[in-house]
């Protein structure tokens, strides 16, 4: 009984996840480039501060890019380890 669950926990999908991780990871990194580059188009139109640089916003932005970005690598470690063992 122990040895289907090792199986079955062998069979967890650490490639789709890995895939999942960084689809979110670009998706954070493209918003907060976007965002600097209307900040700095803004700044540029005003020659003020937009404020937008400051934001609270951008705050979980970047901890979810460190978080998806870690996701994404302990997954992929996680695949080549079940890769290497097979």
């Amino acid at each position: 009984m122990k040895k289907e669950k090792n199986k079955e926990a062998k069979k967890i999908p650490w490639g789709i996840f890995a895939g999942f991780f960084a689809m979110v990871w670009s998706f954070l990194l493209i918003a907060i480039v976007v965002v600097f580059v209307v900040s700095g188009m803004m700044y540029a139109e005003v020659g003020g501060d937009d404020g937008l640089r400051n934001a609270w916003w951008l705050t979980p932005l970047y901890i979810g890019e460190i978080v998806t970005g870690i996701g994404c690598a302990i997954c992929l470690l996680l695949y080549r380890l079940r890769e290497n063992r097979s």
